[in-house]
């Protein structure tokens, strides 16, 4: 039987080497997802009564409605303020 050669080993070692390295990087990447912990917030659950004594925040401000005209089309422009003499 006839023995690989220098190059033919320094493949193969690194070919296994790299399967090992990669199977170590899929099974910590496997137990870390497996192990992820869920962050829930429950201060919004509609399945939770309101708590009485905690204040509640106001409500944020209405956003900004903006006009979007046709894709193809320019908005028309806004008339300009009246000038007050």
């Amino acid at each position: 039987m006839r023995r690989p050669g220098f190059g033919a080993a320094v493949a193969l070692a690194l070919l296994f080497h790299g399967l090992a390295f990669g199977a170590g990087e899929l099974w910590m990447a496997w137990r870390e997802r497996r192990d992820a912990a869920m962050d829930i917030d429950l201060a919004r659950s509609s399945l939770l009564p309101p708590n009485p004594f905690r204040a509640e925040a106001a409500p944020p401000p209405p956003a900004k409605e903006w006009y979007v005209g046709a894709r193809l089309r320019l908005a028309p422009r806004p008339a300009p303020p009246p000038k007050v003499p």
